[in-house]
């Protein structure tokens, strides 16, 4: 092929790129499908309710050393939540410097838990709140409970 035949080639497949470049697409599609509808539905987590914290002071004398001891042993109690996918409870401690300690981790079917300390842990003013666990990821955290007394 000569060089000009190439030169001639060259030049008619840019026209044809061009020209066909310009024209609008035709394609037409007529797939019609129905409208799907969706429904969302929410759910609230409850938390625990009538969270109760109840104290009993117990004092003992070393009768060796004389030393007195009082421990507080404390039960902290609640209504379990209703709602569904409920997996368990935290219990939190929290006090009136603004520290907080997670007291317990119970499984779904817990309402109360127990524990002990030296009495002198009294002085912080311990409350305690509940909060639900679901498997679905979603918490909710009930009110604080009075204040441990003995």
């Amino acid at each position: 092929m000569t060089t000009t035949r190439r030169a001639l080639a060259l030049l008619t497949l840019t026209l044809a790129v061009l020209v066909t470049a310009t024209l609008p697409a035709n394609a037409a599609f007529d797939d019609r499908a129905p409208a799907v509808t969706a429904t969302v539905g929410t759910i609230t987590v409850q938390p625990p309710n009538q969270v109760e914290a109840k104290g009993l002071c117990t004092t003992t004398t070393d009768p060796a050393t004389g030393a007195v001891t009082t421990t507080v042993q404390a039960k902290i109690e609640w209504w379990r939540s209703t709602s569904p996918g409920v997996t368990g409870y935290v219990v939190t401690a929290h006090l009136n410097n603004g520290a907080s300690y997670v007291m317990a981790r119970t499984d779904a079917t817990a309402d109360e838990v127990f524990d002990s300390a030296d009495a002198s842990h009294l002085q912080y003013q311990p409350r305690f709140t509940i909060t639900t666990l679901t498997s679905y990821g979603w918490t909710a955290v009930s009110v604080r409970s009075g204040v441990l007394t003995c």
